[in-house]
């Protein structure tokens, strides 16, 4: 099965000091397809991080569990099955400049993984090594770079092609995509950008061709469980991953997930956001 391929992309940035962050998505979104948003703020400290304005984007947008960088930079991570009619609006408690990539993807399997690293300062943003959980399969990788200022890359990790860059003015944060076919793979380490000395973040993004079918596990506030083995199972905060040795349906939303299964095994909590249909 080949790699999932970018069909279209965008990108924009709020340059002064706001509370709401309208995202500008790709063009020619079709049912089906992948929306994937890479977002980055000024300021690397947990506090201030973006939520999403349920009122105008939905109920199924995914927020990949954020880690901020030490210094000026803050990468958010964003996706969604499209339906069609789709939007996105971040919103964060204090206003702040923001910065944003986004990607329309096709040939995937309804399946994202992520990994990222901060460093306090220094050239050459390296996106970390990140695994898949599906087992080997043809992938689509995507590595990011978030660097204080107006800083973006000259120069894309070895391999790795189609350099997106989107600098703003002044305050948001400089932030880099490129992207790599993977055949094969459980895992990608993309190597480096080219870029100028600055406290940078970045991150691994493997997209799936392959849909994962026993495991479903789901993000945000809740995910409750039901099963005629475990009709009791209720998870909250941060993650659930739910292991079935014969899962017969499985339906994700961004607040909650169903999963109906004739033999339910077990629960247990997770830092990793993958969904399985």
């Amino acid at each position: 099965m080949a790699s999932p391929t970018v069909g279209s992309t965008n990108k924009a940035s709020a340059n002064s000091n706001v509370f709401t962050h309208p995202i500008s998505l790709p063009a020619s979104i079709s049912a089906g397809d992948l929306l994937l948003v890479i977002w980055g703020k000024s300021g690397g400290s947990s506090s201030n991080q973006p939520y999403i304005n349920t009122d105008v984007s939905g109920k199924k947008w995914f927020q990949i569990p954020q880690q901020y960088t030490s210094l000026r930079g803050s990468i958010s991570i964003f996706w969604k099955v499209a339906e069609g009619s789709d939007a996105l609006t971040l919103l964060t408690d204090t206003a702040t400049p923001s910065n944003h990539l986004s990607y329309r993807i096709t040939g995937h399997g309804s399946a994202v993984w992520a990994a990222l690293t901060d460093h306090a300062a220094g050239t050459n943003a390296d996106p970390p090594s990140a695994s898949n959980t599906g087992g080997a399969q043809d992938m689509l990788a995507i590595a990011i770079a978030c660097c204080p200022g107006t800083i973006v890359a000259s120069a894309a990790p070895s391999g790795y092609g189609s350099l997106l860059t989107n600098t703003g003015t002044t305050f948001p944060p400089g932030m880099s995509g490129a992207t790599k076919a993977l055949t094969a793979a459980t895992s990608e380490d993309p190597g480096t950008f080219t870029t100028a000395s600055a406290a940078w973040g970045a991150a691994t993004i493997l997209v799936a061709s392959t849909g994962i079918t026993v495991n479903a596990r789901a993000t945000q506030e809740a995910a409750e469980t039901l099963s005629q083995v475990d009709p009791n199972a209720v998870i909250t905060q941060e993650a659930v991953e739910v292991l079935s040795a014969n899962a017969l349906y499985a339906v994700v939303t961004q607040v909650a997930t169903e999963v109906l299964s004739s033999n339910d095994g077990s629960t247990r909590s997770r830092r990793v956001i993958v969904i399985g249909t």
